[in-house]
């Protein structure tokens, strides 16, 4: 080898050696689109030749994105330590760094309003084709909100509680991963489930937070009974035809099977209550529910069997305010659908449906039961409830009230309008009532309601619900205030609504003066001949009033443009 041989040799050493040192040296560097170099040489077809850039606007500070990198919520959701956020400025959803979606075959689906229709009732009156015009606006009602500072999804069909919830492909599957994240929900977020889905817990309202629908179908169910008995393990208890279930430590106030097919009817003193078919009794004691049945087993009878127990669905608490609840069905618990903390306002609840709530034991009480679909209670303001559905409550479809020592507490601009309301024990119920320590009714000028309006409502079968089991059914009424409360009132009116047909009386109104009595206009009346309209005047001065010739005259003595229809 010649000494010109021998230099091009050294020198082609020289130049592979420095190749293999910058290579080295570059391994564990990133390349500016964010992707580690191993990655592109492991898969060069996973990666575009030009990466795109996009400005995202996080915390009020602009940073550079790549697209190829998601916008989320850093960390699995599900993790331990409080993740920071990203904040997506684009109304369109971004896409989150977790699990594809993959439809889940067993998910739930709502029950149609039309199965919901042959078995929520089957009553028949005056005001059947305007409460199916007012059912089918406040059903079909459109989703309302797209999305907000933060937009969280759910979908019971596709979704997985491993993912940020960030975007419909990203979002989370069940109520667990709303309420495990609830400290990640802020002023101007919003909540979406999925239409068509079944969701089954609670939510805890958060203040300036919006929580509605997306997609397309039946409006998005959530049920407060934790699943579906049916396909629980019901076992004979030993007692002829009665079934036992375990497991369940809160109090079960209400069991709809099949949706409605039946509703069981609660005993309190023990098994040996038991005569009927779906009696039922809660050991709470030893956590087990008994049923009689003597048809069989119930798991063999029924495909759903839902059991409502001492739980609200949705919690306002106290001083939460700007709130909005829309496009929502809530269903199937022995308390609250939804219920408020003292000191809330700026509260709307618009195009929601609710059945088949109540009947859980109070607590501080042996055998009182409750349970309301909408309850306000102690001071409020400020809030709309619109445009909701409200059908088969123990207790009363709309209410604001309370019953306290505290003497500063106003409700102050409740608006109530355009609800349809049917097979509940009361309507709308109200009493405002303060009491000193040793429980005697005083009336401070700081403790009273204003500016309260009820209005364009129907309101229908008032006592012919499931509520009927109640030792005090002969109370029902669709506008219901109580004897023994003054109820001090200043600009309460109640207008323009259909009350159709009740138990026992239409009205039951009643306050300590007259200048707190609410003022009656416009509305109408359609109850059979000889049942009850129930009473309108000052506490200890009343008289229940009858369907009869003279029912009109006595009507338009307090409300002076009614509309009197007297059935058969």
């Amino acid at each position: 080898m010649n000494k010109k041989d021998r230099i091009i040799r050294v020198l082609s050493v020289v130049l592979l050696m420095s190749m293999l040192l910058f290579s080295f040296g570059c391994a564990g560097q990133e390349s500016p689109s964010g992707i580690n170099s191993s990655a592109i040489y492991s898969d060069v077809s996973g990666v575009s030749e030009s990466p795109s850039v996009s400005s995202t606007e996080t915390e009020g500070t602009n940073t550079e994105t790549s697209s190829s990198t998601p916008t989320s919520i850093s960390n699995s959701p599900l993790s331990t330590a409080a993740p920071t956020t990203t904040v997506p400025t684009s109304s369109t959803p971004t896409t989150g760094s977790s699990t594809p979606p993959s439809v889940n075959p067993d998910a739930e689906t709502p029950v149609s309003m039309e199965q919901t229709l042959k078995l929520y009732g089957n009553m028949s009156s005056k005001s059947d084709s305007a409460a199916a015009s007012l059912r089918n606006t406040i059903i079909g009602k459109e989703n309302l909100t797209k999305t907000g500072r933060k937009t969280f999804y759910i979908s019971a069909r596709n979704g997985n509680d491993s993912n940020d919830g960030l975007s419909p492909s990203q979002a989370w599957k069940t109520l667990d991963a709303l309420s495990a994240y609830n400290y990640l929900i802020g002023s101007g977020d919003v909540v979406l489930l999925e239409r068509g889905g079944v969701y089954r817990g609670t939510i805890k309202a958060v203040s300036g937070v919006t929580y509605g629908a997306y997609g397309s179908g039946p409006k998005p169910c959530v049920y407060g009974s934790r699943e579906n008995a049916a396909k629980s393990s019901w076992k004979e208890s030993g007692t002829a035809n009665v079934y036992a279930c375990d497991g369940y430590t809160s109090d079960i106030g209400i069991i709809v099977f099949n949706h409605g097919e039946a509703v069981g009817f609660k005993k309190l003193q023990g098994v040996s209550e038991l005569k009927k078919n779906f009696d039922f009794f809660h050991d709470r004691a030893n956590h087990t529910l008994y049923l009689y049945l003597d048809k069989g087993n119930p798991a063999d009878l029924y495909t759903d069997i839902e059991m409502g127990f001492n739980q609200d669905i949705v919690s306002i608490q106290r001083g939460v305010h700007d709130v909005t609840i829309e496009n929502i069905s809530f269903k199937y618990t022995g308390a609250h659908g939804i219920s408020t903390g003292i000191g809330v306002y700026n509260i709307c609840v618009q195009y929601c449906e609710f059945g088949w709530i109540g009947g859980s034991i109070l607590a501080g009480t042996t055998d009182t039961r409750y349970g309301n679909a909408i309850q306000f209670w102690g001071t409020c303001s400020d809030s709309v409830i619109d445009h909701n559905w409200i059908y088969q409550v123990y207790d009363t479809a709309i209410t604001h009230q309370y019953r306290n020592t505290d003497q500063n507490v106003v409700a102050k601009g409740m608006t109530y309008s355009n609800n349809l309301i049917e097979y509940c024990t009361f309507s709308f119920e109200y009493f405002w009532k303060c009491v000193d320590s040793s429980g005697n009714v005083i009336t401070p000028p700081t403790f009273y309601m204003e500016d309260i309006s009820v209005t364009n409502n129907i309101m229908r079968f008032s006592g012919y619900g499931w509520g009927n089991q109640r030792p005090d059914i002969n109370a029902a009424a669709h506008i219901k205030s109580w004897d023994s409360s003054p109820d001090p009132a200043k600009s309460f009116t109640i207008s323009g609504n259909t009350f159709d047909t009740a138990w026992f009386g239409l009205i039951k109104i009643s306050a300590g003066d007259s200048s707190s009595l609410p003022v009656l206009s416009g509305n109408t009346y359609i109850q059979q001949s000889g049942k009850k309209l129930g009473y309108y005047g000052v506490i200890g001065s009343t008289t229940e009033l009858v369907f009869a010739e003279n029912i009109v005259n006595s009507i338009c003595a307090f409300d002076p443009n009614a509309i009197v229809i007297t059935t058969a």
